[in-house]
């Protein structure tokens, strides 16, 4: 029996003796992999010889980067970041010959677009391309050239706004009925606001109001829309029939009733909105005059916006608000508009309860320096 416990224990302690034999050499070489780690993630320090040479290639570095401003791609971001006051922080350099350069909210980036496009010219640099990048903040890709050499500047929105480039329009419809309470109403305010004015009125108190006005005139101009003759669009339209002569004399008409007005606007005439040549020779009467159209159709192939680029003629369209109830949601995004796109247009029927929410939120706006101006149709940019 004592043989036996013998034998045990000495087979027990042999067991242990291999097992720790069998992990001995994992202990011994996690230092050594440890070390190996070390040595492969960590670049070994510059030999005493090699550290003045490196100090020398960074300053050399410097010195290259301070030298790019005299090169014309530094020169193009140094004019157009400093146009718009763009500081250094927000001028970032991505990659090698590719820039990112956060710009002011009040323009949209097209027009943005368009003064480097202007700026390219004047410096004699080639504009290869534009590219409209989608991601959660929408940007423009610009690839610029002069000679063999290119760089790419991405713009995009910044934190900063410009002060009176994120304009909003305000614009006042159907003011057929107003009385003197209205009239009282709209001179107290001192926002400017467009009026929308029929000039065949039987109202005769608002044509007097409308020629003394500070604020803005525009001259509703009625035309053909596509269920014509069912539905009229009223006295002094505008027909596709009609002749160049006949369309000259009905606009130069509506002037003779109020030449304040600084253009015309129409939400009635989808058909006619829709005919190029008839668009054409609108234009070519207002352009010459400085005065503007606002297309209030709620056509969906309006030739209008392209029509006015050709000819170069302020236009933009938009859609009248017929709920009052919706008034002060649609103002909040009107803001919100043109403080991204640098401008945005509010149409909306006049009531005098409807034209006091607006006053509020326009006082409020106008003290809390949001770089909102409030303004006229005819301060917007042609584009």
């Amino acid at each position: 029996m004592k043989l036996a416990k013998r034998f045990f224990f000495l087979s027990l302690l042999i067991g242990i003796i291999i097992g720790v034999g069998k992990l001995l050499p994992t202990v011994i070489q996690v230092p050594e992999f440890s070390k190996v780690v070390k040595e492969e993630d960590t670049e070994p320090a510059p030999p005493p010889s090699d550290t003045k040479k490196l100090k020398e290639k960074n300053s050399k570095s410097t010195k290259e980067i301070s030298h790019f401003k005299d090169n014309w791609h530094l020169n193009f971001l140094d004019y157009f970041s400093g146009k718009y006051k763009v500081n250094q922080k927000n001028i970032r350099k991505r990659k090698q010959d590719y820039y990112e350069i956060f710009l002011p909210k009040g323009k949209s980036l097209i027009e943005y677009t368009l003064e480097a496009k202007n700026i390219c010219i004047q410096q004699k640099i080639i504009l290869l391309s534009g590219q409209k990048l989608k991601s959660k903040k929408t940007s423009i890709l610009l690839t610029l050239q002069k000679g063999k050499e290119q760089f790419q500047i991405r713009i995009r929105y910044g934190m900063q706004k410009l002060s009176g480039y994120a304009k909003v329009v305000i614009v006042l419809t159907e003011l057929d009925e107003v009385g003197p309470q209205d009239f009282n109403l709209l001179a107290e305010l001192k926002w400017k606001k467009n009026l929308i004015i029929n000039p065949y009125t039987k109202n005769k108190k608002l044509l007097t109001f409308a020629a003394l006005t500070q604020d803005e005139v525009l001259l509703l101009l009625p035309m053909e829309p596509y269920n014509y003759p069912y539905k009229k669009p009223g006295e002094g339209a505008l027909f596709i029939h009609l002749s160049l002569d006949e369309i000259d004399k009905l606009l130069s008409e509506k002037l003779t009733i109020l030449p304040e007005a600084k253009g015309f606007a129409t939400y009635m005439g989808d058909r006619a909105i829709e005919n190029a040549n008839l668009l054409t020779h609108i234009f070519k009467f207002t352009g010459p005059k400085s005065l503007s159209f606002l297309d209030l159709t709620n056509s969906q192939r309006s030739l209008s916006r392209q029509t006015a680029r050709k000819e170069n003629v302020l236009c933009r369209r938009s859609r009248q608000i017929n709920s009052q109830e919706q008034i002060l949601l649609r103002f909040n995004k009107s803001t919100i508009k043109a403080q991204k796109s640098g401008e945005a247009i509010l149409v909306f029927k006049y009531s005098s309860q409807a034209l006091k929410i607006i006053n509020k939120q326009v006082e409020k706006l106008q003290k809390s320096n949001s770089g909102l101006l409030f303004t006229t149709f005819s301060e917007l940019d042609v584009f």
